[in-house]
């Protein structure tokens, strides 16, 4: 609760506090959403890959791996 014991001035001061506070906010989000996170960085590479090793276990008929890391309904066609 803010203490407006002082007046329309110390209010007014107090309000002012805050957008500066928002402005710097405001700031770091649009910083942080130039720069990819840490995390995200290292689940883009884990994707990568994956891509690579399931590209890699198509090309080689590697039709176990292809049915380890593939989805429950998914079937894999071992003819081709």
């Amino acid at each position: 609760m803010v203490d407006n014991s002082e007046g329309p001035s110390a209010l007014r001061g107090v309000l002012l506090g805050c957008e500066d506070k928002n402005v710097v906010l405001e700031e770091q989000v649009q910083q942080v959403q130039k720069e990819p996170g840490e995390l995200f960085m290292m689940d883009l590479r884990e994707t990568i890959n994956l891509s690579f090793k399931i590209i890699n276990a198509m090309e080689n008929n590697n039709h176990q791996y292809l049915e380890s890391v593939s989805a429950s309904e998914l079937t894999v066609d071992k003819e081709l």
